[in-house]
């Protein structure tokens, strides 16, 4: 029950725009849309450049509205939140913290999460890149006024993502990612710090 549940969270990619690319000035993005199971959809970010194949270097994703306004159903407030899987638990928390924290409704907030930077092509400016372009584009073609995240890193093996809590390096990798999110606006909810927010100016 619980898995269907998550699954109804539907990810919706947001339309990404064209950027040059720091490495070289005949280099841009083009950024394509691909259907994954169960409806989800991710949005693969692809460095063109005139010296070599394209590359796909990174992804990025948002749940909007629609699909986490399930969680604010009064089913949920009987329920011992431990039995629920990870990924139904952390939208659940995020719901109710919207509900908390943000002078807004459930219909004006998106939820960014997998942001995913090929390990080759990190350190050069392209999730921060990829965070002002998915955050400029949900605010200009949305009535979005509040975007949040939770900077939780994860890694890809064999194609499946893998969560990254509880390992050596876990901790590091989380403060990058909460930096990051704080160069381009971001700040942490004061209800749970765990999570953070960017409202729209």
């Amino acid at each position: 029950m619980y898995k269907k549940l998550a699954l109804i969270a539907t990810l919706v990619i947001a339309h990404l725009l064209c950027a040059e690319s720091k490495q070289d000035c005949s280099s841009h993005f083009q950024f394509k849309r691909e259907e994954m199971p169960f409806g989800i959809q991710r949005q693969n970010m692809i460095l063109i450049n005139e010296n070599t194949q394209p590359k796909t270097i990174g992804s990025v994703a948002i749940i909007s509205s629609e699909q986490f306004c399930i969680f604010d159903s009064p089913i949920f407030a009987n329920i011992d939140k431990n039995t629920l899987p990870p990924e139904v638990a952390e939208l659940y928390s995020l719901t109710s913290i919207i509900k908390k924290e943000l002078t807004t409704s459930l219909e004006q907030v998106v939820i960014l999460g997998d942001l995913y930077i090929d390990p080759k092509f990190r350190g050069q400016g392209y999730a921060q890149l990829l965070i002002q372009n998915i955050c400029k584009e949900i605010f200009t073609t949305t009535q979005t006024n509040f975007i949040i995240v939770a900077p939780n890193p994860f890694e890809y093996e064999n194609n499946l993502q893998i969560p990254l809590r509880g390992t050596p390096n876990y901790e590091e990798k989380k403060e990058r990612l909460v930096k990051l999110y704080q160069r381009n606006g971001f700040v942490p909810c004061k209800n749970d710090v765990s999570f953070m927010y960017l409202e729209k100016k």
